[in-house]
């Protein structure tokens, strides 16, 4: 289930009704009422990388260890070639190592 509070869930909560058949618009109107919501809502500023990540941190963490936590599956991340990808949307934090 999609967090309700989020950015996106409002965004296709906005948009839902533009594809509901009993609408007044036209379809010109309703595709360019679709292009602006999609203009808002740029998936690029959902995304960072691993340096980014370290500054989000607090500098708690140093980008090497965020790729490590990455690797391990800690992050939502994906890797594109050398590059960790990491959602701007989760907690960065350091995890304690258990004794």
């Amino acid at each position: 289930m999609p967090d309700m509070n989020s950015e996106l869930y409002r965004f296709f909560e906005k948009i839902s009704w533009i594809a509901h058949p009993d609408t007044t618009l036209t379809m010109n109107e309703r595709n360019k009422m679709i292009l602006q919501m999609i203009d808002i809502y740029n998936p690029l500023d959902h995304i960072m990388g691993t340096e980014d990540a370290a500054v989000l941190s607090g500098n708690e963490l140093s980008s090497d260890r965020i790729k490590r936590l990455c690797q391990e599956g800690e992050l939502r991340a994906i890797k594109i070639g050398k590059q960790w990808i990491l959602d701007k949307n989760q907690e960065i934090k350091a995890k304690r190592k258990r004794k």
